[in-house]
């Protein structure tokens, strides 16, 4: 325990990942990754607040464009 993920150091740049349940848990982790990456991320939860909410946060930590995915 206590050893810190690491991620591979790939350019996703020009890629686009949608993330189900992005907003919590492994998917929030997954979408911070992604964007980390580069990767044009959008996040898809149940709730457009929580959604809007996350992403507006992952694009304050890591400065890359994430969009919340509306699913009705």
């Amino acid at each position: 325990m206590g050893n810190k993920l690491t991620y591979p150091e790939v350019d996703l740049t020009g890629k686009v990942a949608i993330v189900t349940g992005g907003n919590t848990g492994i998917g929030y982790e997954t979408a911070k990754g992604l964007a980390r990456l580069g990767a044009h991320t959008f996040i898809a939860c149940r709730s457009k607040e929580r959604a809007e909410a996350v992403s507006q946060l992952i694009i304050v930590v890591h400065t890359k464009i994430i969009k919340p995915l509306s699913m009705i």
